[in-house]
């Protein structure tokens, strides 16, 4: 985060942290650029992240992302990867950790709008804790495919808890009106 700051001018600030229970959450964010999977690790007091499982692959950062308790996900074992995942989401959520999960299930450029994958409606209905959205403004200096990165100020905005209970399409529907909706980070 220093580099970005010295290398690139990207500066960083942080709205919302009221929102934030302590201990155990779902933290279902944006994910638009590498930038914000690092700086989870400062926002956050006990992250833990729901990741593709060819990121566990890479040397040394692969060790350290299954010693970390990372959640990762083969996303071509459809029911199993789920149940897989609904485990590790249990154990973390135990732990009192923060679970992250990305709901597009993938980067995607900044503005624009990709389904959501089933995996946090089954996190939110299965684990039965607050489920707090995080909406930010990476791609727009430190985009999924830019490679020189723009100066400027990346918003991380923690909003309210979703009410517990919802049915997943109520769930998806109230998440993506919160992550997309007006006065979110530009």
């Amino acid at each position: 985060m220093v580099l970005a700051r010295i290398v690139a001018g990207i500066k960083s600030t942080t709205e919302g942290r009221e929102h934030l229970p302590q201990g155990a959450c779902i933290v279902a964010a944006q994910h638009q650029a590498s930038y914000e999977t690092f700086r989870m690790f400062i926002e956050l007091e006990r992250p833990v992240m729901v990741l593709k499982q060819e990121l566990t692959w890479i040397p040394m950062i692969g060790w350290y992302m299954y010693r970390a308790g990372m959640v990762p996900i083969n996303r071509g074992k459809g029911v199993t990867a789920m149940r897989k995942m609904l485990r590790a989401a249990d154990a973390a959520l135990a732990r009192g950790d923060q679970l992250v999960i990305f709901p597009e299930g993938t980067r995607t450029l900044h503005g624009v709008h990709a389904p959501y994958r089933p995996g946090v409606a089954a996190i939110y209905s299965h684990c039965k804790v607050p489920l707090i959205p995080m909406a930010l403004n990476s791609g727009r200096l430190w985009g999924k495919t830019r490679i020189l990165k723009l100066p400027g100020t990346i918003t991380f905005k923690f909003l309210p808890a979703l009410p517990a209970g919802l049915q997943k399409d109520a769930m998806l529907t109230e998440l993506r009106t919160r992550l997309e909706g007006p006065g979110l980070p530009q």
